[in-house]
């Protein structure tokens, strides 16, 4: 069954009937698979869509003011969504926790190589030891190397 954000609830969520006034949002435990409507407001700065059902973070790629962005336990399981992150140069704080993602060895790693600018991941601060770490950065192939049985190996 498809869940859809629609522009009413993100309208009446919000409190506002304008996608660019749209700052903070939060639709935490909705079931939503399908966010797309959340990709019309680019100047978010607060984002939460934890215990839902989503399955790319390509919605989030055009947040240029994008400071927090929570999505744990959810459905995210390819890591190259990560990706669509790296856009996000304000983006400080990152919750993917309980996402298929979540479970692999190299996934902190990962995220970090590819959101410099993060502070937080998982609400865990980013040390200054693994931002060391990125003199080799971590790919997608090495990840997938590290990988046990076919599946994500647990951290």
């Amino acid at each position: 069954m498809k869940y859809v954000l629609t522009q009413d609830m993100i309208f009446q969520r919000a409190k506002i009937h304008n996608f660019i006034d749209i700052t903070k949002i939060n639709f935490m435990g909705y079931a939503f698979n399908d966010i797309s409507e959340i990709s019309k407001c680019i100047n978010l700065e607060s984002v939460s869509f934890s215990s839902n059902q989503i399955t790319s973070l390509k919605y989030f790629k055009d947040m240029k003011n994008l400071k927090e962005l929570s999505l744990a336990n959810n459905n995210i399981n390819d890591i190259n969504e990560i990706r669509y992150l790296s856009s996000c140069k304000n983006l400080k704080k990152l919750w993917l926790k309980g996402n298929p993602i979540s479970r692999y060895r190299e996934y902190r790693q990962y995220v970090i190589n590819y959101i410099p600018g993060l502070e937080k991941l998982d609400d865990i601060e980013i040390n200054f030891s693994e931002v060391l770490n990125l003199d080799e950065p971590r790919t997608l192939e090495s990840i997938l190397k590290n990988r046990m049985s076919g599946t994500p190996e647990a951290i």
